[in-house]
C-alpha cells in the first residue's frame, strides 16, 4: 500500500513541477491526503532528483551549451549565441543568491510551514493570487537583467 502512495506522489511531482505551483506544496497536500506518514527527507529528495533528471534529460543540449560558454569566454571564443547564454550562465548565479544567503537563516520556520498543511494551503493561495496579478501588471516586453534575476530568486 505504501508503493501505491509513493507512486501517487510521485505522479503528482511530475506533473506539478512544470507548472508555476510549487510541487514541493502539493506533496505535502497529496501526503495529508492519502495518510501518508512524514516519509521523510530522503523520498522528498528522490522525487526531486527525478525530476531534475527529466529536466536534464529534456534540456541536454541547452544544458551543455550553457556549461561550455564559461570555458569558451575565457577562451574569447564566444560568437553572439554564446553571449546570450552566457548571459543566462549569469542570470542563474544571480537568481541563486537569494536561496544561498536566506535559506540557512530561515531553514527551520521554513522547515515548520511545510508540515503544516494549513499554511501551505495560505501559501499556495497567496502565490496564484500573486501569479493573477502579474499578469496584468508586470510588462513583458522588459527582458531580464541582473536585477530582475535576483528578484526571481
Amino acid at each position: 500500500m505504501e508503493l501505491i502512495k509513493a507512486i501517487i506522489l510521485g505522479i503528482v511531482q511530475g506533473a506539478t513541477d512544470f507548472l508555476p505551483v510549487s510541487s514541493s506544496g502539493h506533496l505535502v497536500l497529496g501526503s495529508h491526503i492519502l495518510g501518508f506518514q512524514e516519509q521523510g527527507i530522503v523520498f522528498d529528495v528522490l522525487l526531486h532528483l527525478g525530476t531534475l533528471v527529466s529536466v536534464v534529460a529534456v534540456f541536454r543540449q541547452e544544458l551543455s551549451t550553457m556549461a561550455k560558454v564559461p570555458f569558451l569566454w575565457m577562451l574569447n571564443k564566444l560568437d553572439d549565441k554564446g553571449r546570450h547564454y552566457l548571459l543566462w550562465d549569469l542570470y542563474v548565479v544571480v537568481a541563486t543568491i537569494p536561496a544561498v544567503f536566506v535559506g540557512p537563516f530561515y531553514k527551520e520556520q521554513i522547515e515548520k510551514m511545510f508540515t503544516s498543511v494549513t499554511v501551505v494551503c495560505f501559501m499556495l493561495i497567496v502565490t496564484g493570487l500573486m501569479m493573477i496579478t502579474a499578469q496584468f501588471i508586470t510588462d513583458r516586453s522588459r527582458p531580464v537583467n541582473g536585477a530582475r534575476a535576483f528578484l526571481m530568486g
